[in-house]
């Protein structure tokens, strides 16, 4: 018998607490606690509760590289950058994915320090920047490369194998092929944001944007096949937004945001 299958039949067996069944049992009980924490952050930004500062104050407590990753983002769309230099700081060099992330982030970081915006990236950030977006399995940078890539090409990313086997199956049932939806930049956002699309040639398409409590903000036509659609969202009230593509009256996709003050 291996290793393995020893920890496994341990994990398995009902009549004795063994350290298999300790471990699973740590394993269910922090993802446990990690839905709820996610919950509670949701309820949080809700848009009829506002309480951001509140929501802050729990990251901060909970100072996992996750709840690290968050807040970076958020004093960074905040142009709080003092902060998110210290959060950045403190995320893993050791995990491949929050490398990563630590590392795309610190470049752009950099960049909006000096001032600088999106557009005027340098070829070698942009070759950065595609890479990252071309790289599979897809991870939490992927999307954020894929989205600026977009916003200033309209490069759209293929996805990978798996995903767009997935995507496939999905365009099956709705009778449209290539129907994309992109995640929105900034995220979090503040007084505007821009959301990807494609869609099929001859298809008519839809964006919706709802806010936690299901009233719709905003119901805008899509027009062109492959584009970008930039919202006004400085007199929305802070929280969690969904948006979703809706074709021949369908949705078929729906994705979350979130505004911060």
């Amino acid at each position: 018998m291996t290793f393995f299958e020893s920890k496994a039949l341990q994990a398995n067996n009902p009549g004795k607490t063994t350290i298999g069944s300790v471990e699973l049992q740590l394993d269910q009980t922090k993802q446990i606690k990690a839905l709820y924490f996610s919950s509670v952050i949701s309820a949080l930004l809700d848009s009829t509760v506002n309480r951001k500062a509140d929501a802050i104050t729990l990251l901060e407590r909970e100072g996992t590289p996750e709840a690290n990753l968050i807040l970076a983002s958020t004093y960074m769309s905040d142009s709080n950058y003092t902060a998110a230099a210290a959060k950045i700081a403190q995320l893993p060099d050791d995990n491949g994915a929050y490398s990563d992330w630590k590392a795309y982030a610190t470049m752009l970081l950099t960049h909006f320090e000096q001032g600088k915006t999106l557009e005027e990236l340098d070829s070698n950030q942009i070759a950065y920047v595609r890479t990252l977006a071309y790289q599979c399995p897809d991870e939490m940078t992927t999307a954020n490369a894929k989205a600026v890539l977009f916003y200033l090409y309209r490069e759209t990313v293929p996805p990978c194998p798996a995903i767009q086997a997935k995507a496939q199956k999905l365009n099956d049932k709705t009778n449209s092929p290539s129907s994309f939806l992109g995640n929105n930049y900034p995220d979090p956002f503040n007084n505007h944001t821009i959301i990807p699309y494609c869609l099929p040639e001859g298809v008519k398409g839809e964006l919706m944007v709802k806010d936690a409590s299901g009233k719709i903000m905003l119901i805008t036509p899509l027009s062109n096949t492959e584009d970008k659609i930039e919202i006004n969202t400085k007199k929305w009230a802070t929280g969690i937004y969904f948006y979703g593509l809706r074709i021949d009256g369908r949705e078929v996709e729906n994705r979350k945001m979130i505004k911060t003050e």
